[in-house]
């Protein structure tokens, strides 16, 4: 058990790598479809960016593998791949969530078009503006109470 402690001590300055690449990943995938919500496939670009350079990172590190160097590339390379996987769970959370009804289309115009009972339909008339008559017996008056 004090093995495992010591390796942990040693390599404490590399473990703060993978959580810190996720938090970027997410923070990336976030901004990405803030920014171009109207093209709904970008939201996968980071993600797609962290996978494959997580790949290429694992694959440069295997062709030095029994080195220092090599393994300290292979371990970057799985750690931006793992980061890769949480942006695109992000991106498909987000697909998730705006299929939901209500929760697509955050514009002002659906905000205030859309209201509890749903939007009105276009072939709805107005009510017609007909003058209304009175007896003036019937009517009240100012100071009638």
């Amino acid at each position: 058990m004090a093995s495992i402690f010591g390796i942990i001590n040693k390599y404490k300055g590399q473990l703060n790598l993978l959580p810190i690449l996720i938090l970027i990943f997410v923070a990336a995938t976030i901004l990405v479809y803030v920014f171009f919500n109207r093209e709904p496939k970008f939201k996968y670009f980071p993600a797609l960016v962290g996978i494959l350079g997580g790949l290429i990172l694992m694959w440069v590190g295997s062709m030095n593998f029994t080195t220092d160097n090599g393994l300290r590339w292979v371990w970057y390379g799985v750690a931006t791949f793992v980061a890769g996987c949480v942006g695109l769970g992000t991106a498909w959370l987000l697909a998730l969530f705006t299929s939901m009804p209500g929760m697509g289309d955050f514009s002002k115009k659906t905000r205030r078009s859309v209201g509890k009972g749903g939007p009105k339909p276009r072939t709805a008339k107005k009510p017609a503006n007909r003058p209304t008559t009175r007896s003036t017996a019937k009517a009240r008056r100012r100071g009638d109470e």
